[in-house]
């Protein structure tokens, strides 16, 4: 089994009409042009919904980085659809897969071991 941010309904988002629900990123795109698009995530927290836009802001960016100012205002105009989306997440590395081998999303192990680090109080930190 894995679960991989790039394909799993892991974000709190909220619709127009008002419905929460856990949706993949490609999701996020799937309505944009209908009656019930995403207007908002949707944690339980303001801090969280912030650190989610900078956070989805980031996976895009690296996702779907326009070459230039030409290229940025077609995306702004015609958003990418859920398939589009989806394919260029994909090319992503696999460190988005939490459950694969080697460093996963957000953790370097090419720096020091831990392991062989002194154990220090968390007043220290």
């Amino acid at each position: 089994m894995t679960y991989d941010l790039r394909t799993e309904p892991w974000l709190p988002l909220r619709r127009r009409d008002g419905r929460v629900s856990w949706e993949s990123i490609p999701q996020m795109v799937a309505d944009v042009a209908g009656s019930n698009p995403v207007v908002a995530i949707a944690s339980p927290r303001a801090d969280f919904d912030g650190a989610l836009t900078e956070f989805l802001i980031g996976v895009l960016t690296a996702a779907m980085a326009p070459a230039d100012e030409t290229a940025w205002r077609e995306l702004w105009t015609h958003p990418p659809t859920a398939t589009e989306l989806q394919m260029a997440l994909d090319a992503l590395p696999d460190a988005f897969d939490l459950d694969g081998d080697g460093p996963r999303f957000m953790q370097d192990f090419s720096e020091a071991d831990l392991a062989d680090e002194e154990v220090k109080p968390v007043q220290q930190l």
